[in-house]
């Protein structure tokens, strides 16, 4: 119920998405905006043989891939501004810097990824922003306890070390 109620609010989207299915399976590929590109097998479920690319694998695909086309260019003008990034994470950019810049990195990250999502798509994707500062984590609730695993692991494997993973 809740897929039919969002593929009835978003029929333009799915459309898109079910075009972009045929596409590939007519033509073996599919390409995100800037060329990188999938080779596609007969449609099915994932498992069936070993030439199969599963539906849902397709109508994920572009979205998924094209948010990596977007992350590389927002990583390459980042390096080239020389805001020090510290790593991405899926659908992010995590930059460091010093507390007296941090609205002015935090402007100017924002602005350098939105000019990413508008040079692969044409199209302007808001950019939300969050400081994390000196002794507070990105960690939500969710995290904590995976943490709290990866740390016990971490600690138990370099115990002369577990300083870092505090």
């Amino acid at each position: 119920a809740l897929l039919r109620a969002h593929r009835d609010e978003y029929w333009r989207f799915w459309r898109w998405v079910e075009d972009r299915v045929a596409s590939a399976a007519l033509t073996g590929s599919i390409a995100t905006p800037l060329g990188w590109k999938m080779l596609v097998g007969d449609l099915g479920r994932a498992g069936d043989s070993d030439w199969i690319t599963g539906e849902t694998t397709l109508q994920n695909w572009s979205m998924q891939a094209g948010g990596g086309d977007i992350l590389r260019v927002a990583c390459i003008a980042l390096e080239e501004a020389g805001v020090r990034i510290a790593f991405p994470l899926h659908d992010a950019i995590a930059v460091e810097c010093d507390l007296a810049d941090v609205d002015e990195v935090s402007r100017a990250t924002s602005r350098l990824m939105e000019a990413a999502a508008e040079a692969v798509l044409d199209a302007p994707i808001p950019v939300d922003v969050k400081v994390v500062k000196p002794g507070e984590t990105l960690r939500g609730r969710k995290g904590h306890a995976m943490w709290g695993i990866v740390e016990r692991a971490l600690n138990a494997r370099h115990p002369s070390r577990s300083a870092v993973c505090r």
